[in-house]
Parts: structure tokens; C-alpha cells; sequence
């Protein structure tokens, strides 16, 4: 091996000729690998759109300055971003899981902050992002069914042990079933901007949600999410994050779209969650309309020994509204487990 460690690296930033074809596969990811360390780069193109740049499986050794990214492209349900550790520290997986209408990109800052000394997976759920979007309903049982599948590729794969899980909204419901269905793949629970049951008028509003998406398609929907999902100074501030996200939902696929909406409007963990025996900590949004702190202190009030922290000026997508006060929270609640 050259002395060099940046001899014959690839560099792919911005938009990128794909290597061969000349196929454009990713938009903006910052990605450094040897050359002769790259078994395959697929690119697909779906719907559309350019999926994501698929690199399957190339890394052997740590590259001085570089971001390792697997995009390990593995059976259905998902497609997985994996971030390994950029030094060994022996500290737990962690595993995010995103909201609806969301894709794993959601997490692309927390998650290349912490994987400086954890592995971290972001994950679609299916019917979102580049997972496949069967016709559902979707029941929040099969969402975690998927996530126990992707769990058990990971430790089949690296050895990960039960990892720390951190949800928000969609993923956070994902994480209490599982917490419930399947205890041994967790070690800690973080549960953000979420809620263990809808009321009979939450269900409603989700039944007229889930109308309007199959009349007119997640679009319908998409000017209201931001609406949710964003505080009045964040929209007005950042009309392109703004705009980006609005995107992001406005091209979920229907299918997948319905058939979380189901899951999620059906969901009912609330009289469960006392057996949850765990270490948990539940995020609020102070500003959150979409799953207001009073549903986040019910969870945390149920689950023995949960902690709750309130994120000021930070509405449903506190993770990308509030990303520092985000990550703090997550670190000190990552420091606490042995």
C-alpha cells in the first residue's frame, strides 16, 4: 500500500460523473474512497429522480480525513446508510429511524457528529425514500418488524449488540414497539417529537390527512407539513431548508405515504409503555403543533425512570429547527449509559 494515504482516492463532491458510465448518481454527498477499494457503484434512477450513490461493501481501512459511508444496498425493506466510527471507542450502535414523510437524509448532521465515535445507520421506512413503497395499509407492528429485520442484518454484519435507537415522530413511535416487541435489540430508547396514542379527534384529523393524500397525492398535503414541521421564524428565515422538505414529502410515494399514515393514526402504545425497561429519553418541541410537549410528557411520565427535555423555539423537526440544543441533549443522555 502507498505510504500516501490520499493516493488514487476517489473524490466525488457536488455533482458528480459516475465512474464508467457516466451516470450522475448523488447530488451532494462528500464521499472519499481508494479506488481500488470500490467493488461496485451502482446508480439507479427511479420515479424520475437520481438515487442515491450505492457503494457496496468497499472500505478496509480508515482514510485520513475522509467521511466512510456505506450505502449498503441489502434485502427489502430499506435501503441503510451506515456512518461507521471514525475511531474505535467501543461506544454503541445507534440507529435513527425518521418521520413521515421524511427520508434518512433527515439525520445527515447528528448523524456525521456522532459517528465520530459510534457507528450510525439512518434508515428509510418502506414506502419512503429509497425503500420500496408497497400498497399498505401499513400497521405500526410491520414498521417495527422491518426495523427488527434491519436490526438483526446489523448484527448479523458488524456485531452490534443491542443499539441505542433515536426516533422522531414517525421513528419515534417505531422505536416504543419495538422497546415493547423486541427489548433484547435495544440498550436506550430516544423517542423525539412523538406521541403513544391519538386521541378520537387526532384520529380524525388523521383521517382527513389520509383522504386529501388519496385525492391529490402527498402534495395535498405537503404546504400543511410545513406549516407543522416548522416554526413561523424558520420559515421565514430559511425558505430553502423550507423548501427542500416540502419537496421531500410532496415526493414520498403515495402508497408509502397512506400506509404510514395508517400505522400512524391507528398507533397505541400508551397503556403498554410502563413496561418499557429501558433507558429512554423523550425530545419535545416547545413550538410543536404536530405532537404537542404535553404528548411527550405523557410518554416520558409512563416509562420508568424516562427523562423529558423541551427544545425551545423548536417546532416537529426539532432535530433540523434546533440541531445543537438536538445533539446536546442526545450526548448527555449518551454519557449516562455504561
Amino acid at each position: 500500500m502507498s505510504a500516501d494515504p490520499n493516493e488514487h482516492v476517489i473524490e466525488i463532491e457536488g455533482l458528480m460523473n459516475a465512474i464508467g458510465d457516466g451516470q450522475i448518481l448523488h447530488k451532494d454527498l462528500n464521499l472519499k474512497v481508494r479506488r481500488d477499494e470500490v467493488m461496485t457503484l451502482v446508480g439507479e434512477s427511479g420515479s424520475g429522480k437520481t438515487q442515491l450513490l450505492r457503494v457496496i461493501l468497499g472500505l478496509k481501512h480508515p482514510l485520513a480525513g475522509a467521511v466512510r459511508v456505506f450505502g449498503v444496498s441489502w434485502d427489502d425493506p430499506s435501503f441503510k446508510k451506515v456512518r461507521d466510527a471514525r475511531r474505535d471507542s467501543g461506544k454503541p450502535t445507534l440507529v435513527m429511524s425518521h418521520a413521515l414523510g421524511c427520508d434518512a437524509s433527515l439525520w445527515d448532521a447528528l448523524a456525521n457528529s456522532l459517528a465520530a465515535e459510534h457507528r450510525v445507520v439512518c434508515y428509510d421506512h418502506r414506502g419512503h425514500g429509497d425503500s420500496e413503497a408497497p400498497h399498505g395499509p401499513y400497521t405500526m407492528t410491520s414498521l417495527a418488524e422491518d426495523a427488527d429485520h434491519l436490526l438483526a442484518e446489523l448484527d448479523a454484519r458488524y456485531a452490534t449488540g443491542p443499539v441505542v435507537w433515536i426516533g422522531l415522530s414517525l421513528g419515534g413511535m417505531v422505536g416504543q414497539e419495538l422497546a415493547l416487541a423486541h427489548p433484547r435489540r435495544l440498550k436506550a430508547l430516544v423517542i423525539a417529537n412523538s406521541t403513544s396514542r391519538y386521541d378520537e379527534a387526532g384520529r380524525a384529523q388523521w383521517a382527513q390527512r389520509i383522504a386529501a393524500v388519496e385525492a391529490g397525492g402527498p402534495e395535498a398535503v405537503a404546504d400543511g407539513a410545513m406549516q407543522r414541521w416548522f416554526s413561523p421564524a424558520f420559515r421565514a428565515e430559511r425558505p430553502a431548508a423550507v423548501a427542500r422538505w416540502r419537496r421531500r414529502v410532496a415526493t414520498t410515494p403515495k402508497a408509502g405515504y397512506l400506509g404510514a399514515c395508517h400505522a400512524v393514526m391507528h398507533m397505541d402504545t400508551a397503556a403498554l409503555l410502563p413496561r418499557v425497561a429501558l433507558p429512554v429519553l423523550v425530545i419535545a418541541g416547545a413550538l410543536d403543533q404536530g405532537t404537542p410537549p404535553a404528548m411527550s410528557q405523557a410518554i416520558a411520565q409512563a416509562i420508568p425512570g424516562a427523562r423529558l427535555e423541551v427544545i425551545d423555539e423548536a417546532a416537529h423537526l426539532s432535530v433540523l429547527e434546533q440541531p445543537a440544543a438536538f445533539e446536546r441533549a442526545v450526548r448527555d443522555f449518551l454519557a449516562t449509559l455504561a
